[in-house]
């Protein structure tokens, strides 16, 4: 598959991981769909990402490659577990990770 392939499902994967991850945090009550979403939009944009990183030649040991790494495993384990956990650290979660 091509490199634009890789990027614009990267793109619209980001959309839902971003729209999901709004909805989690700010709906009192999220339902199972918007959670299955949410876990779907991030493997996708994980799948993706490093798809596009081969298709372009860059080495997965650079800094900004580990870093992003580790943004996008904070916000994929993080987010569930303020949703679900500690309801009233929601708002300061959504504010946090979109900040």
């Amino acid at each position: 598959m091509s490199g634009s392939f890789y990027l614009a499902l990267h793109l619209m994967a980001l959309l839902g991981f971003v729209s999901s991850l709004s909805y989690l945090l700010l709906t009192p009550s999220p339902s199972k769909i918007g959670r299955m979403l949410y876990g779907l939009s991030s493997l996708v944009l994980f799948v993706a990402g490093f798809g596009l990183l081969a298709k372009q030649h860059i080495s997965i040991h650079s800094g900004w490659v580990a870093l992003k790494l580790v943004i996008w495993l904070a916000l994929a384990i993080g987010v569930p577990l303020i949703a679900k956990r500690f309801h009233p650290f929601k708002k300061t979660g959504y504010i946090a990770s979109l900040g």
